[in-house]
């Protein structure tokens, strides 16, 4: 079974991923208040892949995630 943002490719049957790192990045950029829920709504994915796509661009540096009481906000690193 395949993750729902991945798709078959062509070549030697990898997997590319549906929703790129730049979509959720666009998403940071774009929104006044770019929460985790409007940027899944922004994105067209579903909650658990942002938050599991959200964390991998933290853990590489890309994003920061500010505790905004109830709601998690995120920003690019500068």
């Amino acid at each position: 079974m395949s993750s729902p943002d991945r798709q078959p490719r062509a070549d030697n049957n990898r997997f590319a991923q549906k929703y790129s790192d730049e979509e959720f990045l666009d998403a940071i950029r774009e929104l006044d208040v770019p929460a985790t829920k409007a940027i899944w709504e922004r994105v067209g994915c579903s909650q658990s892949l942002a938050d599991r796509r959200l964390k991998e661009l933290e853990e590489a540096d890309v994003v920061e995630k500010v505790d905004m009481g109830n709601m998690n906000v995120w920003k690019l690193v500068d």
